[in-house]
Formats: C-alpha cells, sequence, structure tokens
C-alpha cells in the first residue's frame, strides 16, 4: 500500500478571522483539542506561549473537555514541575477555566495538584473554587 497524502484545498480568505487550527496538516477537530495536547505534554519551551496563543487568536476554549472529562487545568496541575503547572494554571484561569469541574474519575484540578505534591497550587485552585461560587 502506498501513502499518498491528502491534497489540502486552496484557503478561503477570511475577513478579519483567524484561520482555523490545522492539526497534523488536516482541518479537523477544534482549537481546543490542541490546547489539551499542548497543555498535557507542558514540556516544551514555547508550549505556554502556544496555548495562549490558541486560546486568544484562535478561539480555543480553555474548559475544553476530552472523552474522559478532562480539562486543560487538569493536566496542567498534573505537570512535574510545579512552576511551569503554576504558569498553566494562572493563564487558564485568566482566561475563564473553571477549577471546579471533576474528570471521570472524580478528580477536580486541585485533587490532581495535591496529588502531584503541589500544595501551594493546589490551595490557589480551591480559592479559585470558591470565588467562582459568589
Amino acid at each position: 500500500m502506498v501513502f499518498m497524502p491528502e491534497r489540502e484545498e486552496p484557503r478561503q480568505k477570511t475577513q478579519g478571522k483567524p484561520e482555523p487550527i490545522r492539526l497534523g496538516g488536516r482541518p479537523e477537530g477544534p482549537a481546543g483539542v490542541e490546547l489539551l495536547m499542548i497543555v498535557k505534554r507542558g514540556l516544551e519551551e514555547k508550549s505556554l506561549e502556544r496555548a495562549r496563543e490558541l486560546i486568544e487568536r484562535h478561539g480555543a476554549e480553555p474548559d475544553f473537555e476530552n472523552i474522559y472529562a478532562a480539562r486543560p487545568l487538569h493536566y496542567a496541575t498534573g505537570l512535574k514541575d510545579e512552576a511551569r503547572a503554576r504558569a498553566f494554571v494562572e493563564m487558564l484561569l485568566a482566561h475563564g477555566a473553571k477549577p471546579g469541574p471533576m474528570n471521570n474519575e472524580g478528580e477536580k484540578p486541585a485533587d490532581i495538584a495535591r496529588r502531584t505534591g503541589h500544595a501551594k497550587l493546589a490551595a490557589l485552585l480551591d480559592v479559585a473554587e470558591q470565588v467562582e461560587k459568589i
């Protein structure tokens, strides 16, 4: 079997709207999918800037939920590097991510932060959840 790359259709110009995100060269899935993948990896030097760009320029939903009910905050709080995790969490919260939703395992982002050993980050998320309820 010979692999033939898909032919890309010419892009239509949009009036003032950003071009859609292309994953793997194909126009599939929302920008939220890429946002989840970037936050989950979180290790690359420019991943925080790319995540911010996806939200601000391409309309990625900071609360995009995958099939496991995990959101970017769930993945961010699971990063081993606490400083990087905090940078992602602060950016996501600033863009409207909600700290309260649970994933399919019944964990909130604060629970994952505690399990990962990020006590201060868990406290920040607990406070953010209380503020959200007001």
